[in-house]
């Protein structure tokens, strides 16, 4: 028998039975400890990065997360997120269906919405001269590429060196002669339609549509639709912080808005990667599929090689089959450079299940485990409680995400749950994790078993109910 297990007396036919080929799992020798539970439920910790512990499984820690609706994919990111951050992660989010509000406020994070009146601004032109780098030249390249071209556009090679030349260019004159008085979008405009032609001129390019750049680039210049955006500088206290949710639902449906600030976004995490000593986590929800194109392959693979010589992580997250199956960007950029990938219940997805399988290289004995996700008699008397196919490297098991109430109530993405502990929090005048906690006491002593019934009871009677504990 495997020395893992336990050794005992027994008959023949019964110890045929323990031959199975998933061991018990053991709580893992490593300082980045995510607890999780195996299938009878006993807790043991996990190094989700898989090359932080004793031994090592990965070469990187970035990971994949898919799980169709219904499935406990926002419960589970939550719980990940939450001991992550206990442990001194910094943690950046980009989500678009407010599946983090509740822990970002137990936290006392900084949750930035982004709305007509009070947009997500920032100036990813304004840098210090030491900061001047290639890397910087690739981002703000892909910046001008995607409002001249589209996110779904195409960019030839005399084009993408024009852009390269021209933000060259606008730097020197800076830094340099002293050509341009401040660094931000409308001096950046002003200089590029000012030059673009004259270097064309000099090198006799012809057929280079300048017109449109002028004319796109223009709704972010003083005076255009969106002139704040690129313009203003972003708090820089963010910069400290060490829990930010970018929550942009209201713009998801935008061409043009929503990749361009998931890719600013992700701009202001790789600089707090780069300088910042600590571990550091991005956590992109569906917003990625808006960056996940020709345009921002290059930058995305940039973004995932240079997470692992920060000590950062960069995950994504998703509920569509078809977007890791259909696009060769998401495997070439995002698949082939994570190293741990994370899946919920599969069994929507059973009978199209071979491209997954394909696409992730996963082997039959990993399938045969991930479509016992959930299908175990192991949930009698526990408290919230889902399954997880967690694969680091070559190694694969499922595990149990375990939660007490009061964390699933932080977690929860339930509208009438949400909004009940919103009133318990406002007639209350307390802080979040009071709420909660007289929120699950109430719920508990009230006899009610679902925390949903309980929840439109607060709601339609409008008060706290302070129940005795019964016992």
């Amino acid at each position: 028998m495997n020395a893992d297990y336990d050794r005992f007396l027994t008959l023949g036919d019964a110890a045929t039975c323990l031959m199975y080929k998933e061991k018990i799992v053991h709580s893992e020798d490593t300082p980045f400890k995510v607890y999780y539970t195996d299938r009878q439920g006993v807790p043991v910790a996990i190094d989700i990065s898989g090359k932080e512990g004793r031994n090592k499984l990965t070469d990187n820690s970035n990971f994949f997360v898919l799980g169709p609706s219904g499935s406990g994919k926002s419960f589970y990111v939550n719980s990940m997120v939450r001991q992550a951050h206990e442990q001194d992660t910094d943690i950046v989010l980009v989500d678009t269906g407010n599946s983090y509000e509740g822990l970002c406020e137990y936290f006392g994070g900084k949750y930035i919405s982004y709305t007509e009146e009070h947009p997500i601004t920032m100036n990813p032109f304004k840098i210090k001269r030491e900061e001047w780098n290639i890397e910087k030249l690739g981002f703000l390249k892909n910046l001008v590429m995607l409002i001249w071209k589209g996110s779904q556009g195409t960019v030839n090679k005399t084009e993408d060196r024009l852009i390269e030349q021209v933000i060259n260019e606008y730097y020197d004159a800076y830094f340099t002669t002293k050509r341009v008085s401040n660094l931000c979008f409308n001096t950046f405009y002003e200089f590029s339609t000012e030059r673009l032609p004259k270097i064309c001129e000099e090198n006799g390019l012809h057929g280079i549509d300048l017109s449109s750049y002028n004319y796109l680039l223009k709704d972010f210049y003083k005076g255009g639709s969106h002139d704040v955006t690129l313009n203003e500088n972003m708090d820089s206290s963010l910069f400290d912080e060490t829990f930010i949710v970018f929550e942009i639902d209201s713009i998801k449906d935008d061409p043009l808005l929503f990749p361009l600030v998931t890719l600013i976004i992700m701009d202001v995490f790789t600089q707090k990667m780069r300088i910042k000593k600590g571990r550091k986590c991005l956590v992109i929800e569906e917003a990625w599929k808006a960056i996940a194109t020709p345009v921002m392959a290059n930058y995305i693979k940039y973004l995932y090689k240079t997470a692992r010589k920060h000590w950062a992580m960069v995950g994504v997250v998703t509920q569509e089959i078809q977007d890791i199956t259909s696009s060769p960007i998401v495997k070439e950029a995002i698949i082939n450079n994570s190293d741990v990938f994370m899946l919920l219940d599969q069994s929507k997805f059973k009978d199209k299940f071979d491209d997954i399988k394909a696409t992730l290289a996963l082997t039959d004995n990993d399938c045969k485990k991930i479509f016992t996700i959930n299908r175990l008699d192991n949930k009698e008397g526990r408290s919230p409680f889902k399954e997880v196919f967690l694969k680091r490297g070559q190694n694969g098991e499922v595990l149990g995400v375990e939660e007490p109430p009061e964390c699933y109530m932080a977690y929860t993405t339930e509208k009438a749950e949400k909004e009940a502990l919103k009133l318990y929090k406002k007639l209350m005048a307390t802080d979040y994790q009071h709420a909660i906690e007289q929120f699950v006491s109430d719920w508990h002593n009230s006899g009610i078993k679902k925390s949903l019934e309980f929840s439109q009871k607060v709601l339609k009677e409008k008060k706290v109910f302070y129940y005795k504990n019964k016992q």
